[in-house]
């Protein structure tokens, strides 16, 4: 299902921070088929896996994700070993207008990967943009649309600045985080459930 040589072509972007981005990952009748399977989400904010519902493709493409081939790839990009590292794995259905702000993720991950499963985005709102400080939208190093198929990796860093304009609406997403370790794993997975089950409360 994923294109291991789209992501093993990919550019690696070194300076300030190490970054790709990889394009048509995943075929038109995989899409289709993802789309269809994708887990029912009507709340902002990132789900852990666990907690939702999906379909047998959508399975299939985390089985892949997991798999000791994607897993020393992504590394290998990155130089560094992720065989080891504890993976967390969250899903996104919809931003709200607060989503967005400029950050660069946790000290507890050690890279992060997003791959969007949205139509062709028209918008300028809601493109990941690689961004030069924490406190500008403007000349960034590169802007992503969230287009379906696209695949970004970041090496966390504390100048690892990203984000994007403040969209409200469907925006779906698979969020990889690999982390440093099993306890700061599970610290992670426990604040996005208690979250996630207050949004669904609040539904």
């Amino acid at each position: 299902m994923i294109d291991l040589e789209a992501i093993w072509g990919a550019h690696v972007n070194e300076w300030p921070y190490k970054f790709l981005v990889a394009g048509n990952v995943l075929g038109a009748p995989d899409l289709k088929r993802l789309w269809e399977d994708f887990p029912h989400i009507e709340q902002p904010g990132a789900f852990p896996l666990e907690e939702l519902e999906y379909g047998p493709a959508f399975a299939r493409l985390i089985e892949e994700f997991r798999s000791k081939e994607f897993i020393y790839l992504i590394g290998k990009k990155f130089q560094i070993n992720l065989t080891l590292k504890p993976l967390f794995v969250s899903v996104r259905g919809h931003s709200r207008i607060t989503d967005g702000k400029i950050h660069t993720d946790s000290k507890s991950r050690v890279v992060s990967c997003a791959l969007y499963l949205n139509d062709d985005w028209e918008e300028d709102a809601g493109r990941l943009r690689m961004l030069r400080s924490s406190h500008s939208f403007n000349r960034p190093y590169a802007e992503i649309p969230p287009n379906a198929g696209t695949l970004v990796a970041i090496r966390r860093s504390d100048r690892s600045w990203h984000g994007h304009l403040p969209y409200e609406g469907q925006r779906r997403c698979i969020m990889l985080n690999w982390m440093w370790s099993r306890g700061r794993r599970e610290v992670e997975r426990l604040r996005h459930r208690m979250s996630s089950r207050v949004k669904s409360a609040l539904a």
